[in-house]
């Protein structure tokens, strides 16, 4: 066999796919990474809205424009961006040979995610202003900067002999999960989330087979989209997205293992009882069939053959447009906004537009909490995910699993919902995954490492969270 034909083989292009996803995971967690972008994007950002007539001043950690402080963080630097669209590039040229060409693409990723993120950044400003006093969602924080790459995408996504609307739709599904999972690190599970989303994915391609039958099932997976926007069930959108009719293989998405999978990319999946182990087990499952090569024709990428039919032909269009749902729903379907006041019996300072600083009655000075009402309508993130868009890394302790560090100090979170203090993310989540359930307030508290260890930290927590009658806080 010569080596043309080696490098086209099924099995080569499962080793392919299977480093691709390896590279992707790796860059997806990369993302937190120190911010090295700065000294170019903060600057260019001020000058272009100085270029549009717009006063801009650079407070370092913060950008001011107009009404609005916008706060910096390393996600705004373009490095995270960087990563998530090396992330993509390698994704979906995984079938390409290593050569040349392939190394120009992931080097002109470089240019193209800096110009992008101060696009993404002057768009998010835009945002901001638009809806104030909301602010934007993590995902769409990523969103953003892949649509700008969009004219990019479409010249470095390997495209043969098939339609460039078939290669585009593909991409932009791979765009959308990404930019899903790139804020899932600090969930319950993300990991195994991530994992199970790149299984689906390598799965994941144009499908001319059935079109009668797809197209039925479409419809069912446009309601469902409705159903999703209107009940505010922002969990499911990852699964949603991957059992998109027009992409998903019905030898995966029927199978066992492509059923667990999909629906173990949402974060509950994992927290019921055996519902990791079924996620293993699956994943076991799948590993041992590739070994067997008896996955081979689900991983090639060969040339569909061509759909025929007006309709089809505006197919792909239409998904392109619902792929956008997961990250502008809650502003086009938005219900009417909550914001909750602390109890009367505290001392509450507004810090931003939906925190307050507040002390409980005999809270000690070295211990602070913060109160933060929700951004939008949809559930709160957790603690190490909300840190992370303030520009906060947050890793749990060895000494107490409730309580993170960001090396310079202790933080422990709870929640009020439905005038219920909850002590953790998990507990919340099972509380909020009722359709329209309120999403309740987010209290961190915070103390530097000097002070206490981290379970003397805990157990003053637990004690003045305690105090806080949940009851009497309500929506305004």
């Amino acid at each position: 066999m010569n080596s043309t034909a080696s490098l086209a083989s099924p099995r080569w292009q499962n080793v392919r796919t299977l480093v691709s996803a390896s590279a992707v995971l790796l860059l997806v967690y990369l993302a937190r990474a120190k911010d090295l972008f700065s000294d170019f994007t903060r600057p260019t950002v001020t000058f272009a809205l100085h270029l549009l007539g717009i006063g801009a001043e650079d407070h370092g950690t913060t950008i001011a424009v107009g009404r609005l402080e916008v706060p910096w963080t390393r996600d705004c630097a373009g490095l995270n961006l960087l990563l998530v669209i090396t992330a993509l590039t390698i994704w979906v040229n995984r079938s390409e040979p290593a050569g040349r060409r392939y190394w120009f693409k992931i080097a002109l990723t470089i240019p193209a995610a800096l110009l992008a993120n101060v696009l993404r950044v002057l768009s998010l400003i835009g945002y901001r202003e638009a809806f104030y006093p909301n602010v934007e969602s993590p995902q769409l924080h990523y969103f953003l900067g892949l649509v700008w790459l969009l004219p990019f995408l479409a010249m470095v996504v390997p495209r043969g002999l098939r339609p460039l609307s078939h290669v585009l739709l593909e991409s932009l599904q791979a765009a959308a999960a990404i930019a899903l999972l790139a804020p899932m690190s600090g969930v319950p599970g993300g990991s195994t989330i991530t994992i199970a989303a790149l299984m689906g994915l390598a799965h994941s391609r144009v499908q001319t087979d059935g079109l009668r039958l797809r197209t039925i099932l479409t419809g069912g997976w446009v309601l469902l989209a409705a159903g999703i926007c209107l009940l505010g069930m922002e969990s499911m959108w990852l699964p949603w997205l991957l059992m998109c009719p027009l992409l998903a293989a019905r030898r995966w998405i029927c199978s066992a293992t492509g059923t667990v999978l999909t629906v173990a990319t949402h974060p509950l999946f994992g927290m019921i009882p055996g519902g990791m182990y079924a996620i293993w087990l699956a994943m076991g499952f799948w590993g041992w069939q590739w070994l067997r090569g008896s996955q081979d024709s689900a991983l090639a990428v060969g040339e569909e053959p061509a759909a025929s039919g007006r309709g089809w032909r505006f197919a792909p269009a239409a998904c392109a447009a619902l792929f956008l749902l997961p990250f502008i729903a809650s502003t086009l379907f938005t219900r009417e906004h909550q914001e909750f006041r602390p109890p009367a019996d505290t001392d509450s300072t507004p810090i931003a537009a939906d925190a307050f600083d507040v002390r409980i009655p005999g809270q000690p000075l070295n211990i602070g909490l913060v109160w933060f009402n929700p951004s939008g309508n949809g559930r709160h993130h957790s603690m190490k995910v909300c840190m992370k868009y303030r520009g906060v890394d947050l890793e749990q302790t060895r000494e107490n699993a409730d309580v993170f560090t960001d090396g310079q100090r202790w933080m422990r979170e709870f929640y009020i919902q439905d005038g219920k203090l909850v002590a953790g993310y998990t507990a919340y989540i099972w509380r909020t995954f009722r359709p329209g359930s309120s999403p309740g307030v987010h209290l961190i508290f915070v103390t530097t490492r000097d002070q206490m260890t981290a379970d003397a930290f805990n157990a003053s927590c637990l004690q003045l969270a305690a105090q806080l009658d949940a009851k009497k806080i309500c929506a305004r």
